[in-house]
């Protein structure tokens, strides 16, 4: 069976983060976020995966290869030069999909169960299956309304909160038969939930769509992102495996907690989900709440972080406290500052 994994976005609202790598390889509890989505495929039974990709595209490659370090499955790309949308792109590569397949978004947290979507498709005989969550503000997102066996009989996009009638969402993720994408025009811009599936609701097609099982994030923005983290933190365990015993009693952690190899705790440091990677330190009396730090990023004695993203080999001196913040690859703090909802460098 194949599957489409859609990798091309910018992630604008991510950045700095994404600055220095696209939105499919942030970081989620020690793993890309494409990972998740790759392993899921695989337990359903796919064999075959075109990523279609454009924005750092080169990077995507370089970590994902071919697929071997996944297992049986084998990895192929479609690079866009000029973006043509989510069902362009999959237009693009119609000549290689002969058979009912999957299509996914590499950039959304999708640690969600793929063969109960297939089963659903196939016993509604659907030409389209969507699959659908629940959020608490839905005016983002395109809603859906079905009937009693699934059918959409209404779907808006990104509708005025005045005019949401459902808070089922679009998640993003797709069953479709190949004969679907004959309505997409060749080499033009195109949207699976702007234009295809309108036309497939105005046009009597079978278009249905079901509740999925498993944990779906969008991580559209830091404060998604770090959430993304937590969760699924919380979702795989407590980690204390790169932690000397010895440090157990000379540090505070509270649950949800990751540290992966080589991070450094200092004395006194408080930690109340705090997600760590590999060759970070945090300086003695620190105090990280809901907190992501990446690699061998360094935190200064006696600073306060909460709900801030670190990045790669960044510096926060002595003292600093940081509320809501973003902080680059690289980029740097100084000592006893206080700074409030700043993303360093700010775009």
């Amino acid at each position: 069976m194949k599957a489409v994994i859609m990798a091309g976005g910018e992630g604008t609202r991510l950045r700095p983060i994404t600055l220095t790598r696209p939105k499919p390889l942030v970081p989620v509890a020690g793993r890309a976020c494409i990972d998740y989505v790759i392993d899921r495929l695989l337990m359903a039974g796919v064999t075959d995966i075109i990523i279609t990709t454009g924005y750092r595209a080169a990077q995507i490659l370089s970590y994902i290869g071919g697929g071997s370090r996944y297992g049986e499955i084998n990895v192929v790309y479609s690079i866009e030069d000029i973006p043509m949308g989510t069902a362009g792109g999959v237009k693009k590569i119609e000549a290689f999909l002969d058979d009912t397949f999957i299509v996914a978004s590499g950039d959304v947290l999708s640690d969600v169960d793929f063969s109960s979507l297939l089963d659903f498709h196939r016993k509604r005989k659907a030409e389209a299956t969507m699959a659908l969550t629940t959020v608490k503000d839905p005016t983002q997102f395109g809603i859906v309304g079905i009937a009693s066996d699934g059918r959409i009989e209404r779907f808006r996009e990104k509708p005025p909160r005045e005019e949401v009638f459902s808070n089922l969402i679009n998640a993003g993720i797709y069953i479709l038969e190949p004969e679907v994408l004959r309505i997409v025009p060749e080499k033009k811009m195109f949207d699976f939930s702007k234009q295809l599936f309108p036309i497939m609701l105005e046009t009597g097609r079978r278009l249905f769509a079901t509740p999925l099982k498993g944990l779906w994030k969008d991580i559209g923005n830091p404060e998604e992102l770090i959430d993304a983290n937590l969760r699924m933190v919380k979702r795989k365990g407590y980690y204390l495996s790169s932690i000397p015993k010895e440090q157990w009693n000379e540090v505070d952690i509270r649950e949800p907690f990751m540290a992966e190899e080589g991070v450094k705790l200092g004395v006194g440091t408080h930690l109340a989900g705090a997600v760590l990677y590999s060759g970070c330190s945090v300086g003695e009396n620190s105090m990280l709440e809901e907190t992501v730090v990446l690699e061998e990023a360094k935190i200064g004695k006696g600073c306060v972080l909460r709900r801030t993203f670190v990045g790669r080999n960044a510096v926060i001196e002595e003292g600093a406290v940081l509320e809501n913040c973003v902080i680059g690859d690289g980029e740097g703090v100084v000592a006893g500052a206080h700074l409030k909802s700043v993303r360093i460098p700010s775009s």
